[in-house]
């Protein structure tokens, strides 16, 4: 296939497929700029892999779906390494005696359930203990005290940061 027979053909599926991708990638997105760095992602995957997709309409639909859904599972592995190695600049749950008069102020601020999640980490339960506790799963568990964390942070900012 030459350069032009692939643009040609690239051009005419996004024409056929590109609101179906903006859709998926608002769908699956935080924000717009979220979104437009997905999908951007998703168009050069389509470029990369369309020459060798039959031109048959079903074929291509059940292939775009799979290049999407494996660009959104990479495009959130990213997110998730970024956001795990900003975790040593959050408040540490389990704080010594110095810490505890700031975590309690800190905690002032939760939600109820938030209150109860941070002071089972205080008290040292495990994970799966507090999942059983809680009556959730175990990655339920840790999605939670990610987010506990970010909160944390987000608090601490507000309210004690420079």
């Amino acid at each position: 296939m030459s350069d032009d027979e692939k643009e040609d053909r690239y051009l005419q599926f996004l024409d056929r497929f590109g609101g179906n991708i903006w859709n998926f990638c608002l769908s699956t997105s935080d924000s717009c700029a979220d979104a437009d760095d997905l999908m951007q992602e998703i168009f050069a995957a389509v470029w990369e892999g369309l020459p060798s997709v039959d031109t048959n309409p079903r074929r291509e639909n059940r292939w775009l779906r799979r290049v999407m859904v494996s660009v959104l599972s990479r495009h959130l592995q990213h997110r998730i390494r970024r956001i795990v190695m900003n975790l040593s600049d959050l408040p540490d749950l389990t704080a010594a005696d110095s810490d505890t008069e700031l975590l309690d102020a800190l905690a002032e601020h939760l939600p109820p359930d938030d209150r109860t999640l941070m002071q089972s980490l205080r008290e040292g339960y495990k994970v799966n203990e507090i999942a059983e506790r809680m009556g959730i799963s175990v990655p339920a568990v840790h999605t939670r005290i990610l987010r506990l964390k970010k909160k944390l942070k987000t608090i601490y900012d507000k309210h004690y940061g420079e």
